[in-house]
C-alpha cells in the first residue's frame, strides 16, 4: 500500500482534477484506517481548494463514524482543521455519548465550539438535555452558551437542563457551580442591562412551577439570590408573592449543596 504522501505526491503532476478523484478513492478504499485518512485529508488541505476541503470533509466524516465510538485525537484535529461546520457540530454530538472516551468528548467539547461559537449553541442545548454527558460537560455547555448567546437564550438554556443529569451527589459542588455560573457570567449582563435580565429570570422562575424541574428552578433562583441581595425578598414577594409560593412547600432534595446532607429546596433561599 502506497503512503499517503506518495500518493499526493504522484497526483500532484496531473490535472488537479485527475488528481483529485484519485485522491478521492483512495481514502475511500482505506476509510477505516484513521493515521492513513488523516495524513492524506491534511495533505488535500494544503491545495488550499474548495474542491478538496470538501472531499478531505466527508472521509473524516466517513471514518469517524466507522470507527465510532473510538474516535482519536489525531482524528478530532484534522476534523477541526478542516473546520467544516457538519464536522463541528459532529465533534459536539459525540460529547453526549459516554462511549467515546471522556478525553477525547472534552478535546471534541472545546475545540469545536471555539471555531462554531454562536452556531454551534443548538448543539450545546442537546449536550444540556443528555444524562450520559459527563456533568462537568455539562457545566462546560452552560457557560459557552451564556457566552455566545447571553440574556438572549438564557431562559431556553436553563429551560433545556435534563433534571436526571449526572450532577454532583456530594460535597458543594453543586452550590459552587451555581454561584460561580451566577456570579462570574450572568453577572455580566446584570451590568449591561439591568431590568432586562431581573425580568427575564423571573419569567424563567414564573413558566417553571414543576419541582421536577429543580435544575432550571436551582439556577434561576440562586442568580436572583446572588445577583440582586438587597432586593432578593422584594423579587420573590412582589405579585402577592408569586415566586415564594412556588418555593416554600417544594420539598425536591438537592445534593452537592451542603457537606454530608440533602437539602431541601424550600430551605436553600
Amino acid at each position: 500500500m502506497s503512503s499517503p504522501s506518495e500518493i499526493f505526491i504522484g497526483v500532484s503532476t496531473l490535472d488537479p482534477q485527475k488528481a483529485l478523484s484519485m485522491v478521492e478513492a483512495k481514502l475511500k478504499e482505506f476509510e477505516n484506517q484513521i493515521p492513513y485518512v488523516v495524513t492524506l485529508a491534511n495533505l488535500l488541505l494544503e491545495m488550499k481548494s474548495v474542491s478538496a476541503d470538501q472531499i478531505a470533509a466527508r472521509s473524516l466524516f466517513n471514518t469517524a463514524q466507522i470507527v465510532h465510538p473510538q474516535i482519536t485525537e489525531p482524528l478530532i484535529k484534522a476534523m477541526i482543521g478542516n473546520a467544516n461546520p457538519t464536522l463541528l457540530k459532529y465533534l459536539l454530538e459525540i460529547v453526549r455519548d459516554d462511549r467515546v472516551s471522556k478525553e477525547m468528548r472534552e478535546l471534541a467539547l472545546s475545540s469545536s465550539i471555539e471555531v462554531l461559537q454562536k452556531d454551534g449553541i443548538e448543539n450545546l442545548m442537546r449536550i444540556l438535555e443528555s444524562d450520559r454527558a459527563d456533568r462537568n460537560h455539562v457545566f462546560y455547555a452552560l457557560r459557552r452558551i451564556w457566552d455566545y448567546g447571553r440574556i438572549e437564550k438564557l431562559g431556553e438554556a436553563l429551560g433545556r437542563f435534563n433534571p436526571d443529569f449526572q450532577h454532583p451527589v456530594s460535597g458543594q459542588e453543586m452550590k459552587k457551580e451555581v454561584e460561580d455560573f451566577c456570579n462570574f457570567y450572568v453577572v455580566q449582563g446584570k451590568q449591561s442591562s439591568r431590568e432586562l435580565l431581573e425580568k427575564t429570570l423571573v419569567q424563567i422562575l414564573v413558566a417553571t412551577p414543576d419541582p421536577s424541574r429543580w435544575v432550571t428552578r436551582l439556577y434561576t433562583l440562586g442568580c436572583l439570590f446572588n445577583l440582586y441581595p438587597d432586593d432578593f425578598n422584594k423579587i420573590v414577594k412582589a405579585d402577592g408573592g408569586k415566586i415564594t409560593k412556588l418555593f416554600e412547600k417544594d420539598q425536591t432534595a438537592i445534593s452537592g449543596w451542603e457537606s454530608g446532607r440533602l437539602t431541601k429546596m424550600s430551605e436553600i433561599f
